[in-house]
């Protein structure tokens, strides 16, 4: 990707000067045009030009899928009552609670306004309404269904926030024990250890290994706490820097992979995201190629996104989609089989339907079991931390009390 400095005059009148992300000054051209801008200069930026961004401190307005959710579904009532697109995005503008959205909507309503499609309206904030919202909305512009359109993207919302609502409560509960965790131990070092600093230095015994380190952490929290902030503060910095990088992209989607527990979640909500969406699409009249490229997009794992992209290359040449799929090794045999027999059948909507209702359920009893071997595993893991912790305390009391027997 490289980045390029661009001039246009806007359809308010005003003229824009910004970067854009393009892979070539072509593309770059189309996404300025398909904002209604008309160029005045562009040119590729050089190293100081460009606009420096750290990912993690940029803080972005988000959009959750259920706020999507809502909005389709109140969008189309609306228009089933007779009233006009600008009328329905005004109305819907006004009592949108998320900021965002409120935002992009009047936006929208104002190109619709100026002659856009809606389509083209929607596609002026690509970080608000994806690829797939925006397609959908076109093909249903296209064939006159935009309701029903809009309908299955109500639908798509809300299948896809309650997929990101079982991962996120598979995770939460095992971080918060680590937190627990770790502030058990912070407190035990701070408080705990200093009141027996002083009985262990009066006491004529060798304190065992496991004692002293015990001291060493304490006075060095007591101590030192702000080696342990920028200790703490470069970590997750650190961390924040590679996992946004293309190798630390492909490391961290190779290691979900690797991972037992992990594995069998990442794969069936890579299987129901990629059924119900290109279930949806095809639905909608989308061709297979067009289908799968913004199938990929929806990938959270970037190993499964390349594969998808290699899956639509190979299809257009020809080949089986089942059979690509297949190809991969990262699709289980139920879904590449379900294609198959769609294929063979010409049904295949239903089958991607049936997959995708199957992999939801399948979502819900691998998080139930990423959480039922987690929580012990914590909890067993905080039981060793305070009998090692009581250990290191009584272990030389002990011997003392020996010594003077």
């Amino acid at each position: 990707m490289a980045t390029f400095n661009y001039r246009a005059l806007m359809p308010d009148g005003r003229e824009e000067k910004a970067n854009i992300n393009a892979v070539d000054i072509e593309e770059a051209r189309q996404m300025i045009k398909a904002k209604g801008g008309m160029i005045v200069d562009i040119n590729e930026a050089g190293a100081l030009d460009k606009e420096i961004e750290i990912p993690f401190l940029q803080r972005k307005k988000k959009v959750k899928s259920r706020d999507l959710c809502v909005f389709c579904r109140q969008f189309v009532s609306i228009l089933n009552a007779g009233v006009s697109i600008v009328q329905a995005l005004d109305m819907l503008a006004e009592q949108t609670e998320n900021v965002r959205l409120q935002e992009c909507l009047k936006e929208t309503k104002d190109c619709v306004e100026k002659g856009d499609t809606l389509s083209a309206a929607f596609s002026r904030n690509p970080d608000v309404f994806s690829r797939l919202f925006i397609s959908m909305v076109e093909a249903g512009e296209a064939s006159g269904s935009l309701e029903i359109a809009i309908s299955r993207m109500a639908i798509q919302f809300e299948k896809d926030n309650r997929l990101t609502s079982l991962v996120k409560k598979a995770l939460t509960y095992p971080i918060i024990l680590i937190i627990v965790l770790i502030l058990v131990v912070i407190a035990i070092l701070a408080f705990v250890m200093p009141t027996f600093v002083d009985m262990f230095a009066s006491m004529n015994v060798q304190l065992p290994i496991m004692t002293r380190l015990l001291i060493g952490a304490s006075e060095f929290v007591t101590h030192r706490w702000y080696v342990l902030i920028a200790i703490v503060v470069i970590i997750v910095v650190a961390w924040k820097l590679y996992s946004h990088t293309e190798t630390g992209k492909y490391q961290i989607a190779g290691a979900q992979l690797r991972i037992p527990v992990m594995k069998n979640l990442v794969v069936k909500t890579a299987c129901a995201r990629f059924a119900q969406t290109l279930q949806t699409l095809l639905m909608a009249g989308m061709s297979m190629m067009d289908a799968l490229d913004i199938c990929s997009k929806t990938m959270d794992n970037v190993i499964y996104k390349d594969a998808l992209l290699d899956v639509r290359d190979n299809v257009s040449l020809g080949s089986a989609l089942n059979t690509e799929l297949l190809r991969t090794q990262l699709f289980p045999p139920m879904i590449v089989h379900m294609v198959g027999i769609g294929e063979e059948t010409g049904n295949l909507e239903q089958m991607l339907e049936s997959c995708a209702d199957y992999y939801d359920e399948e979502v819900e009893n691998a998080t139930q079991q990423l959480t039922a071997v987690l929580e012990p595993a914590i909890t067993l893991v905080m039981a060793g931390v305070v009998l090692v912790v009581v250990l290191a305390i009584y272990t030389p009391m002990i011997s003392l009390y020996d010594n003077i027997g």
